[in-house]
């Protein structure tokens, strides 16, 4: 009776942080379709740029404590990988010129987090690790 509940606990755990994941990913997609005005054929195309982020974030987990400096450059990939393939979607100057905008903002975020650990005497491999895990995500 035992086994049987762990074995349930441990599956609702893991479909509850498989529902984030997804949630995460379609807040994703929502914004870059909101801010960049996609079209339909974009937003299928984005949408696998989305999930190939975001398995390649899962591929890259065990390096977080055992090798940090590898795996902020694995994350700094992964992050310029998909803005880059996301850019290579648009089509109208409208979205080019929202896109450049979008680029600007990510680099004040990151200088201005950058600034802020700085004070802190933070390493910079953490700070680089947290802006491109939580504050790459623009909603």
């Amino acid at each position: 009776m035992r086994w049987i509940l762990l074995v349930l606990m441990v599956g609702l755990v893991a479909a509850g942080l498989q529902a984030q994941a997804q949630g995460a990913r379609d807040k994703e997609q929502a914004f870059f379709t909101r801010t960049l005005s996609l079209d339909e054929t974009q937003q299928a195309r984005l949408k696998a740029i989305v999930n190939r982020k975001y398995d390649g974030y899962a591929q890259i987990a065990q390096y977080k404590e055992t090798a940090p400096e590898k795996y902020a450059a694995k994350l700094q990939a992964l992050f310029e990988g998909s803005l880059n393939s996301v850019r290579l979607l648009l089509k109208t100057p409208a979205q080019l010129e929202a896109f450049r905008q979008l680029r600007i903002r990510l680099r004040k975020q990151r200088a201005q987090l950058i600034k802020q650990y700085k004070r802190n005497n933070a390493v910079s491999q953490d700070v680089l690790s947290r802006y491109y895990s939580e504050v790459f995500f623009l909603g």
